[in-house]
Formats: structure tokens, sequence, C-alpha cells
């Protein structure tokens, strides 16, 4: 097996004076398919690609300095607070996902608290064709023009299925700098691991868990399981294409998308964190202990029940409005 015997290195490639990390380069691959997928998911339900975009744009700026600062902050600042010279340096690796994902919700709150009702939503449909034209030539005109409202989980449900992918291709990046591994192990897909990357209690050992592997199959199946979940709620109808009325009360076929709205991203929220708490049992990076578990495991138990509180309010308030 390949990753059983090939020990990589950080460095992809060097670029006349520019050197290129495997690590940036993957997190920035994850973040254009991710992003591709957000936007197959968006026009899916009509909802304006260039406020995605923005939407998009500041997400992943502030999600990205919070997953930076929640890992020196929390994770390392033992190491960080006495080499503050290193804080900036994200390309070498360091970055929580569990303070990108508060950071982002954030972003993505205050843009729904600010845009909703001030988007327009534009549909262009061919005119009849002109005598001789046709394709590229057919007139076009804007037919419908409508204000629409969106909610903080309308837009959180669009995002989190690429999110989810994000993590699948960049957790890779942690192979590459050989960081994040877990404990020392003989199944023959375990990893070699660089003496000098190993912890010293484990000096001797030569093959370790594959963790960002683990993390990044997990994220997948998260990410499909997402999209399924997205089509079986969105599908029917797109909500951005009813009046404020119909938003409220559920497209024809009785099923109100709005009731529902918020069960994507909390669904993330579980699954992700099931699956990072689960890990931590097999990392052996030093992560300081919060009430006697590991702080990325207290922060993943708080998402999970975060989510089932607020996903069970969501569908007692779906079942009270159908009845």
């Amino acid at each position: 097996m390949f990753l059983h015997t090939f020990i990589p290195g950080p460095i992809a490639w060097h670029f006349v004076i520019t050197v290129v990390y495997w690590y940036g380069l993957l997190v920035t691959l994850g973040g254009v398919a991710g992003f591709v997928l957000i936007a197959r998911l968006a026009k899916s339900i009509h909802f304006p690609l260039a406020h995605l975009t923005n939407l998009t744009f500041y997400t992943v700026i502030f999600g990205f300095l919070g997953a930076r600062a929640f890992y020196v902050l929390f994770i390392e600042w033992s190491y960080y607070s006495t080499n503050t010279g290193e804080i900036l340096k994200f390309w070498q690796g360091g970055i929580s996902i569990q303070g990108g994902i508060i950071a982002g919700a954030f972003v993505v709150w205050q843009y729904a608290r600010h845009f909703s009702g001030k988007i327009k939503n534009q549909e262009v449909v061919p005119l009849k064709v002109v005598a001789g034209e046709s394709g590229a030539n057919a007139k076009q005109t804007l037919v419908d023009e409508k204000i629409f409202p969106f909610t903080f989980w309308h837009l959180a449900d669009i995002i989190v299925p690429g999110v989810a992918l994000a993590q699948a291709i960049g957790r890779w990046g942690n192979y590459f700098n050989q960081e994040l591994f877990g404990k020392p192990t003989d199944l023959p897909w375990g990893i070699p691991i660089d003496v000098v990357n190993r912890p010293s209690v484990y000096a001797d050992a030569r093959y370790f868990h594959p963790t960002f592997l683990y993390e990044s199959l997990w994220n997948l199946a998260t990410c499909i399981a997402l999209v399924m979940l997205f089509n079986s709620i969105y599908h029917a109808k797109s909500p951005f294409r009813h009046s404020r009325a119909d938003l409220s009360t559920g497209p024809a076929g009785g099923n109100s998308l709005k009731n529902l709205s918020g069960l994507v991203a909390l669904t993330y929220l579980i699954l992700y964190s099931l699956g990072r708490f689960l890990l931590e049992f097999v990392r052996i990076d030093e992560v300081p202990l919060w009430f006697g578990v590991r702080a990325t495991q207290a922060t993943a138990l708080l998402f999970i029940l975060f989510a089932i509180l607020v996903g069970f309010g969501i569908l007692k308030k779906h079942k009270v409005r159908q009845t």
C-alpha cells in the first residue's frame, strides 16, 4: 500500500522564489471544491450566485481567522505564547475547524440579519425567438424580479455540504506535514512517520494510525449524506421562488421548507462532531484538557448537544404546524 511505504514532505514544489506547501495547496483545493458544490446547491434553489460569492468570501476569510485563532489560543497557546513570530505562519499547519465553524457561523448570521429581504431574485427566460435568430442570438428578458426573505438556517443548509467536502480534501495536508497522526499500529494501512516527527515516547515505533485518512473519509461520507438530506428537504420547490407569505406556509405539496430549514446544518454539526470525538481517542497530539477530556472532544460534545436541542425544537415546531 502506497501510504504504508511512502514518507511525504511538506513542500509541493519551488516556484521561482516561492515555496508551495502541500498543506496550503490542499486547503485551497478543498475550498474551491467546496465552493463549487455550494454553488450547485444554491443554484438548485435559485439563490443568487453573486450574493453567494460575497457570503462565501467573507465566511472563508473570517472562518479561517477563527480557525487559526482557536488553534493558537486554545490548543497550542503554551507554544505560541513564547513564539509569537510563528502565529502568522499558518501555511505550516495549525488550524482548528471547530474555531472556523464558530467564526463562520457568526458571519453567516450577520449576513442573514443584514440582507434578508434585500436580495432580488432575477430569472432570465428567452422571449419568442425572432425569425432568423437562435441560440446565443435569441433575445432574453427579465420576466420576474422578487425580493425574497431567507434565514440564517437557509444559508447554513446551503453551505455545510461544501464545508464537509473542503474538510475531506484539506485533511490530506496533515499527511504531508506528518502531523496529527494516531497511535502506533501494525495495521497494513498504517503510515510511516519520520523519526523527527515522532513523539519521544514513540521514538521506536514506525507506523501510526492515519487519522487524517479516517477523518477525510468520514467527512466525505458526511458530505454525501448532507447532499441527500438537502435534496430531500429543498428539492420539490425552492423557497426563494415564493413570496414572503408562501415561504411562511411552505410551497404547494404541504411540506413547509421554512419549518425544516436548519436540519442540514445541524446534521453536519452532529456527524462531524461525532467523528471528531471518536477520532480523538486515537490521536496522540497534545491537547489541553477541559474537565478531564481533550479540549477538542469537549467542544465536539458541546456542538452535538447544541445541535440536538435546536434540532428537536425545529422538528417540534414543524410537527405542530403540520397538525
